[in-house]
This record gives C-alpha cells, structure tokens and sequence, in this order.
C-alpha cells in the first residue's frame, strides 16, 4: 500500500532534484589570472553552500532560478537582483521558497534546499541548472535510449504523479535508464496531458506535467 501524499509540494520537496554545481571558491593568491571586469570573487564553501555574504556566478544562478520560478507562479515571491551578491533579499526569497516546500527556512541553500528547489523548477517547466556547469538548462529532450541523472529526475517525476493518483501506471524503478517502462509511463502521462504522446520529453511535456502535479 502507498504511503499517501497530503500535497504536491511535499511529494516535489522529498524528490532529489538535479544539483547545481558548485566549484571550489576562487583563491586569493597573487599569481592568479586577473579577473574579468565587472566579475565578483567567488566566496562560497568548497561543498557548494550559498548563505549570507556567498559572491559570485553561483549566487547569481540561483538568484536566476529563483527568480524563473516565482515568474512562472510556482511559488508566490518576489523576484531579486541578479547581481551575484547573497544579501537578505535573496536569503528572503530562498527562505520563501524553502517554506512552500517545507524545508528547513534558514535561507541557506545547502543539498538539501539546491535539489528541492531545482527538482520544483524542472517539474514546473522552467528548468534549472546544469550539474557540470552551472549554467541555465531548460532540460534536453529524454526519449528511449537515454541515460543519466535528467532521466532518474524525469522517473522520480513519473511516480510523484503515481503517488498523487495522476497516473494510473505501476512506480518506475529509478534507475536512470529511459527504457520501455518509463517510455510507456510517458506515454500514458502525455495521454493524460492531452499532449503529443510520442514518449520524448520536451518543453511541452515538461510545462503540462509541472501544471498537472500542482493541481
């Protein structure tokens, strides 16, 4: 027997999302490269924690994600300066977020908060950030054959929908394979979307998908 699932955003807060990409923060020594104009230092934690007083290009990812996921309406907020710089009005908009998922609201985005809030940009169609990067990735397209972390995210999506009575399909085993079982769970979820059931997923599927779970 399913354990039952009161809401879709704490199906959505216990998923583990795809993780943004943290790298190590910039040393101060004098024989590094110059920094580009207009660049801020890097001063997050070497395990890729953002909190108060983080600078940098993965500050202003995650201010960029948050910001897509408060315009898209996914979670009521307002959007902050994409400037880079981890003051209190990102740490509010974080703390907002971490409360529609009900996640710890310390306005530190930690493995936790990162994945949570990364998973609920991907299943609402707005995307989130690529792990080798760091860069925006609205998510490529998966179809059978494909393998990966995005594919382990899509089938923990697939039975986030099971769990809520969206889709009358058995639970995916989430390996990261996009083999028959999840293609014909896609499929059946497309149906249900009233979408091109093709068992590729796209923007379109994405966006009707992250409707559907909110719903």
């Amino acid at each position: 027997m399913r354990t039952p699932v009161r809401t879709s955003s704490v199906a959505l807060a216990l998923c583990a999302g795809l993780s943004l990409a943290m790298a190590p923060a910039a040393g101060a020594a004098a024989s590094a490269p110059q920094a580009a104009p207009g660049a801020l230092p890097a001063t997050a934690s070497s395990q890729g924690v953002l909190e108060a007083g983080s600078r940098g290009a993965q500050v202003r990812e995650w201010q960029a994600l948050l910001n897509r996921i408060f315009r898209a309406g996914a979670v009521a907020g307002s959007t902050v300066s994409e400037d880079g710089v981890y003051g209190p009005i990102t740490s509010r908009a974080t703390r907002t977020v971490q409360a529609h998922l009900r996640l710890a609201q310390d306005g530190v985005v930690g493995p936790r908060t990162r994945s949570a809030v990364s998973e609920l940009g991907f299943a609402t169609g707005v995307g989130g950030v690529s792990p080798s990067s760091g860069t925006h990735d609205s998510g490529r397209r998966l179809r059978a054959g494909l393998s990966g972390d995005d594919v382990r995210e899509w089938q923990r999506i697939l039975n986030i929908a099971v769990e809520l009575d969206r889709l009358d399909q058995p639970e995916l085993r989430v390996d990261g394979e996009f083999g028959p079982q999840t293609r014909s769970a896609t499929i059946a979820l497309q149906k249900t979307l009233e979408v091109t059931a093709d068992g590729v997923v796209g923007p379109v599927t994405r966006q009707a998908t992250g409707f559907l779970l909110e719903g």
